[in-house]
């Protein structure tokens, strides 16, 4: 390690922030990594913010933006609740 640092004419701790720098700025441009930072942000384990600076504030709106639109919602009615209790009226009065 010293020596790719000299051969950088680096110290050794800046050759690595460096390193993982880039690393970590080709991981956020990764699919993976994004489906990953969606997930946990549906999982309420991560907020908003925590996700534009993961990946972006544009990649960030994108990203959940399509999610959304991506995958409908899977959701049934209830069976069991009469949410006009009985009485449903249409717009036109009938």
């Amino acid at each position: 390690m010293d020596s790719v640092a000299d051969i950088f004419d680096k110290d050794r701790t800046d050759l690595l922030v460096e390193a993982i720098r880039e690393y970590l700025e080709e991981t956020a441009e990764s699919e993976s990594f994004q489906e990953l930072v969606a997930d946990r942000y549906y999982d309420d384990r991560i907020g908003f913010e925590t996700v534009k600076q993961l990946v972006g504030a544009e990649d960030a709106h994108r990203l959940l933006k399509s999610d959304l639109q991506d995958e409908a919602l899977d959701v049934s009615p209830p069976e069991d609740v009469d949410i006009y209790e009985g009485e449903g009226t249409t717009a036109d009065g009938r």
